[in-house]
């Protein structure tokens, strides 16, 4: 079985990575912000 993505298909991966990792670090920042107790303190 051959798998060919297209380039749109690309495109849409490397744009879904890169918000991945975009919403994991702000989701990292704001954890240690919930440690430092300077955002409220949720837990």
């Amino acid at each position: 079985m051959k798998l060919r993505i297209t380039d749109r298909g690309w495109i849409a991966i490397f744009i879904f990575a890169f918000v991945a990792a975009l919403l994991a670090t702000g989701m990292w920042e704001a954890h240690l912000m919930d440690i430092d107790g300077t955002r409220g303190g949720t837990k």
